[in-house]
């Protein structure tokens, strides 16, 4: 008796093993789904704006934020999307290593997907986020000191 309450015990663990394993299985297709359907082509992000109040990682972003100053310079009317182009090309041949493998294009959409721009009509525009990141973030050797 005790060993057929055993097998009994045993034959019940397994159904429930292969139950979980089937609703993993099922579940991780499911994320590697959603995953193949995300924008397929679309850079990851080495950089966040954490990052620019980080004192080590901190320099990261000090090679964007001369671009945002030159945006917010334009004030509420931002700057023409070509001058943000030429000025794209300055920062590429000052800092070729950082850019390397990032086009215009991709630049413009990391920096509207951290919320700091808008690109409307042809124009760039600074965004509010923008504008308090510009104001509370501060060249590293400020932070390390």
């Amino acid at each position: 008796m005790p060993v057929l309450a055993l097998l009994m015990v045993a034959v019940f663990a397994f159904g429930v093993i292969v139950a979980m394993l089937i609703a993993a299985q099922h579940l991780e297709g499911k994320h590697l789904l959603r995953l193949a359907q995300w924008k397929i082509g679309r850079p990851v992000t080495v950089i966040a704006i954490a990052d620019a109040f980080d004192p080590d990682r901190s320099m990261l972003w000090e090679t964007q934020l001369p671009a945002l100053r030159f945006v917010a310079s334009g004030q509420w009317r931002g700057v023409s999307v070509a001058a943000l182009h030429r000025y794209f090309e300055r920062c590429v041949n000052d800092f070729p290593e950082l850019f390397s493998g990032v086009g215009f294009a991709n630049w413009i959409d990391f920096l509207r997907d951290q919320q700091l721009i808008t690109v409307e009509n042809d124009r760039a525009c600074i965004t509010d986020a923008g504008r308090c990141f510009l104001t509370y973030t501060m060249p590293a050797e400020k932070l390390r000191a």
